[in-house]
């Protein structure tokens, strides 16, 4: 199941009244995700796992930032995963896709939130 809820309260307490530092989190999370994301694939098509795992240990703070603190422990797990090599290559595939789809849909959530804050 794709859960690309926003955790409010976790954004309440870490912007409180402040819309500008949530606009400001929300645009970084629209500028960078996706190129880090697509990063992540193309190191671990080229056999680069433990710069994919970097690469996944500072994409899930950005995520966590916004309020999808779902989607990032599952960048956690993904990222534990591959450091610990528990999943082999058709299973990776599957778990980044999975993530994938996520990713894009919270991209598209942050889209319509941001609007709201403008």
């Amino acid at each position: 199941m794709m859960n690309y809820e926003i955790n409010s309260t976790y954004l309440s307490v870490h912007y409180g009244e402040n819309p500008a530092a949530l606009q400001k989190a929300f645009d970084s999370f629209l500028n960078n995700t996706r190129l880090n994301w697509v990063e992540v694939a193309q190191l671990m098509e080229h056999g680069q796992k433990s710069k994919a795992v970097e690469k996944l240990n500072a994409l899930q703070p950005a995520v966590k930032k916004v309020g999808f603190t779902e989607l990032a422990g599952k960048i956690t797990q993904f990222s534990q995963a591959i450091r610990m090599n528990l999943l082999g290559p058709e299973a990776t595939q599957i778990r980044y896709e999975t993530i994938d789809s996520e990713i894009a849909a919270a991209r598209s959530r942050v889209k319509t939130e941001l609007s709201c804050l403008l």
